[in-house]
């Protein structure tokens, strides 16, 4: 079944649910796949895959967001970068490099987990 199908047929319900209509005309089975198609596509839209970005040229921009108070990982979701994936491609001194922005952007300057 098509999306624009489904739209039709799902409308058509609720018209029917709200007196618009008289007849009922779709089986249940149809309203099952219409439901399912749609919320399928709306799945899609709402969960994004991430996008294939390039760990090292981000590295500057990560640092940037957390100098602005971004915490690192809600930086790297906004950025479509895998967490894991990050901390897996940067380099040591990036880490630390990491680190020490987090920390000097906290609330009191503290909070180094040591790696440097």
């Amino acid at each position: 079944m098509e999306l624009k199908t489904a739209i039709e047929i799902l409308e058509y319900h609720q018209e029917w649910r709200l007196g618009k209509r008289e007849d009922m005309i779709h089986e249940p089975k149809k309203l099952t796949q219409a439901l399912d198609i749609l919320l399928s596509e709306v799945k899609k839209a709402s969960n994004p895959p991430l996008r294939k970005v390039d760990v090292g040229s981000s590295f500057s921009t990560v640092i940037s967001m957390v100098k602005q108070g971004w915490d690192i990982s809600k930086a790297l979701a906004k950025l479509g970068i895998s967490r894991s994936t990050f901390y897996r491609k940067i380099t040591k001194e990036q880490k630390c490099l990491l680190d020490m922005t987090k920390t000097a952007n906290t609330k009191y300057g503290v909070g180094s987990t040591g790696r440097c």
